[in-house]
């Protein structure tokens, strides 16, 4: 072979060979000649605690790294970002729970090139940085008290308290609506703004409604469906279980009332009024209830006498139910005998009509009611504590344990609150009871108060984003308070 083919031969496997060298560092995880960006590698991260200081401690293998940190805007949620470092898989265990006052949840993350902490705290507050060789201190006090307050815009303040009772931190987050404030409460549903859907997530319906801020209101079961009073825009979706539990009710003229009231729904067959013991609710014996699109069609009873009103005529419904689809199409069901039942003889030309309607207790004056909606028990009224759990058919040991609580009240001059007390499972956060929320709502000059729904579905949404501490995805509910601006 002579010499100068030998070359050219050499000359062209080297140049294949490169080519293919550089095939291969171009298919991802290939490890050949790669250089590793991350400079730096995180050994340990503790948490540790005395009784002035929660101290995160983070070791490194060699060096601390540069880093930045920082509390995300408008939350006490402290970033730690750490440039060129790599948090191993032992350590990377994602989300963690923690009870070490104030701070009560770490979130690991790993980039390409650069890992953070994100540092859940019950409030921002002041904290001390420490350093050794390979070693970063953040140092938070354990501070039990602390207030804040944040305008949201309208006229609206955000304010949040923390505070101990018997060693049990709390944190209260509250809505103060004054009068003078440039936004309408209204009551909306899952089912009004999507009737497909029975349950959303509260921070759907706030960006739906275009409310500034929004809490969980009523009760529902476990299909989504509500069990306490409910109307929308003058429409009534339920009379609910219990309508002699405390409810709210935002009036036409812009009055705002907390209270018990009485609620009548009713039929008005040619003239003559009937009574009905109510409107999408469970029936029972010797009992008369209308039903409509609202109420889940796989629950409508069909023991006794079933009749079909559509377009205000009465019609017995003999060949078996049907989803209903109209505004103007009910079934009335009756588990009255027939001797007793004020349907049996009601001829198809006699107008029928379908009304609910509210009144108040003291006067009899019927109110008219743009939104309502039911909790229970009452916590204060008349400026006293009224902790009503018989009265209410609430159980003993939802009052006496402590748990995540929403209310509303009302102050001598008109303003509103809505507050939520947090509980977070695996920390220090363990929710408050229904006589110390009580005292807490007078204290702050409640007149009248009540409980709304609680646990999981005690939430606080401002600006779309869910504020009070939570673990996990938040719970849908099926209605809740929104405040709307008005300009």
């Amino acid at each position: 072979m002579k010499k100068d083919e030998f070359g050219s031969r050499l000359t062209r496997f080297l140049l294949i060979w490169i080519a293919v060298v550089g095939v291969l560092l171009c298919i991802p995880g290939f490890a050949m000649a790669q250089a590793d960006p991350i400079g730096e590698k995180i050994k340990a991260i503790s948490i540790d605690s005395s009784n002035e200081w929660t101290i995160v401690k983070l070791d490194f293998d060699n060096a601390i790294p540069e880093y930045t940190l920082h509390f995300e805007k408008g939350s006490p949620k402290l970033v730690l970002i750490m440039i060129g470092t790599k948090i191993p898989e032992d350590v990377l265990k994602g989300e963690t729970p923690v009870d070490r006052f104030p701070l009560w949840k770490v979130t690991p993350y790993q980039g390409s090139v650069n890992s953070s902490l994100t540092l859940y705290l019950a409030y921002s507050c002041e904290y001390l940085i420490g350093k050794t060789e390979k070693s970063l201190l953040l140092k938070f006090p354990r501070r039990m008290s602390y207030s804040r307050e944040i305008e949201i815009g309208e006229g609206v303040l955000w304010r949040t308290e923390g505070k101990e009772i018997a060693d049990r931190p709390l944190r209260y987050d509250w809505l103060v609506i004054p009068k003078s404030s440039e936004v309408k409460l209204a009551v909306e549903s899952a089912s009004s703004l999507n009737r497909s859907r029975r349950t959303m997530e509260l921070t759907e319906m706030c960006s739906a409604t275009g409310a500034i801020a929004a809490v969980n209101a009523g009760f529902f079961n476990g299909q989504g469906y509500p069990v306490s009073t409910l109307v929308e825009d003058g429409l009534f979706v339920t009379s609910g279980r219990y309508p002699s539990r405390p409810m709210l009710l935002l009036l036409r003229d812009g009055s705002i009332r907390l209270g018990r009231f009485t609620v009548r729904p009713e039929l008005v067959i040619g003239g003559k009024v009937i009574p009905l013991n109510g409107l999408n609710v469970p029936i029972s014996d010797s009992a008369t209830v209308v039903y409509n699109w609202n109420y889940p069609f796989e629950n409508i009873p069909l023991s006794g006498f079933v009749y079909l009103l559509k377009g205000g005529r009465l019609t017995p419904e003999l060949e078996g139910i049907r989803e209903l689809s109209g505004s103007d199409e009910y079934y009335i069901v009756t588990t009255l005998m027939p001797e007793a039942n004020p349907l049996s003889n009601v001829s198809p030309d006699t107008p029928v009509e379908v009304r609910t309607r509210i009144y108040d207790r003291a006067t009899g004056k019927m109110l008219d009611v743009e939104d309502a909606v039911g909790g229970a028990p009452m916590l204060v009224k008349d400026g006293k504590i009224n902790v009503s759990i018989t009265e209410d058919f609430v159980r003993e040991d939802i009052s006496k344990n402590p748990r995540a609580r929403t209310a509303i009240a009302i102050l001598k001059d008109g303003t509103i609150l809505l507050v939520v007390v947090s509980e977070v499972r695996d920390t220090f956060y363990k929710g408050v009871k229904l006589e110390e929320l009580a005292k807490w709502l007078l204290a702050k000059g409640a007149v009248d108060a009540f409980n709304l729904d609680g646990g999981g579905s005690s939430q606080l949404v401002i600006e779309g984003a869910l504020v009070n501490p939570y673990q996990g995805s938040p719970r849908k509910v099926h209605n809740g308070i929104f405040l709307v601006p008005t300009n």
